[in-house]
């Protein structure tokens, strides 16, 4: 971890909690809401250190669920798509 985002519980500064928290931020803010923290549960729960998880620890619980999203997604849109060429063509 870069030394700049590290932060110790005993020695952090506002300033470094701040930086900290802003690229957690950035790192997650592309999972949906009910996703991360679904998945934040589970990897406080699988955790060991009694420490809040890791961004790699709660992207690891949900990526595979957001994969899933987008492949559910795409499946429906197929299956739009094919309702409105149906409808188009007369069938």
């Amino acid at each position: 971890m870069n030394a700049q985002f590290a932060v110790n519980r005993s020695t952090a500064d506002a300033d470094t909690v701040t930086v900290w928290m802003s690229e957690t931020i950035r790192l997650l803010g592309d999972v949906p809401h009910d996703i991360l923290a679904a998945s934040i549960d589970q990897a406080i729960r699988a955790g060991r250190s009694g420490f809040m998880p890791t961004v790699g620890e709660i992207l690891a619980v949900a990526d595979p669920v957001v994969n899933e999203r987008q492949r559910q997604a795409e499946r429906l849109e197929a299956m739009v798509k094919k309702m409105f060429d149906q409808q188009a063509l007369g069938e």
